[in-house]
């Protein structure tokens, strides 16, 4: 069951974020500037979420469906972290379609709060998107997660 809260801000800024310095995520401009033209798009078209906390080892997936031929798909996941020198809670971004698997990051990522994935030209029909809590050193864990499709 997917809700709608606080979350839906910072990740929907970063999921419509632009970047003159090449693609995102980069070492000069991050995850990039925020669009609010396309952040008031996705707001006013429910394309985000804050999805029910995950316990260590939960998951959680739905459904998106692709209906352009060459259509690409952006989606972006967020979580607040607790205090500590390093990641304490770590949430993986995963989304299948067509056959193919592509991972948050493009690559499982250790470090960060903030999970994205491009896919150009996703195949149509049902991309699966999956939120997975890979380990929480205190649960539950509540996220959010925003994304768009476009040509």
């Amino acid at each position: 069951m997917l809700g709608r809260h606080s979350y839906q801000s910072y990740d929907t800024c970063r999921s419509n974020a632009d970047t003159c310095a090449g693609p995102s995520p980069n070492y000069s401009s991050g995850w990039g500037r925020v669009n609010l033209t396309e952040s008031i798009y996705t707001v006013m078209a429910s394309c985000y979420a804050e999805g029910v906390p995950l316990e260590d080892d939960d998951s959680h997936e739905f459904s998106i469906e692709i209906k352009d031929e060459g259509a690409s798909l952006k989606a972006t996941l967020v979580w607040t972290d607790r205090p500590g020198s390093m990641l304490q809670n770590d949430l993986d971004l995963t989304i299948r379609a067509g056959g193919q698997t592509h991972v948050g990051n493009t690559g499982l990522n250790r470090t960060n709060n903030l999970e994205q994935i491009v896919w150009q030209k996703i195949p149509q029909g049902t991309a699966k998107v999956r939120i997975s809590a890979r380990s929480l050193t205190r649960g539950p864990q509540a996220y959010a997660v925003a994304w768009k499709v476009f040509l």
